[in-house]
């Protein structure tokens, strides 16, 4: 979680399923599947409110 906190303060975006590196693959990969626990309601409140600071420091989709 704080690999994607630390990529979209870096980048100002969220990591990409389909970018040239490994590592943000992963991390891609990762986020999808937080998204989908989140979407079961399984999701742990701690990795919720982290990514709910990802959120707040992503500029908003054009």
């Amino acid at each position: 979680m704080n690999q994607v906190i630390a990529m979209v303060q870096a980048t100002g975006r969220y990591p990409s399923a389909t970018a040239d590196a490994a590592w943000e693959r992963k991390l891609a990969a990762w986020l999808r599947r937080r998204r989908r626990d989140a979407n079961a309601g399984i999701l742990a409140p701690a990795i919720r409110d982290g990514l709910a600071r990802a959120a707040r420091v992503a500029p908003p989709a054009p």
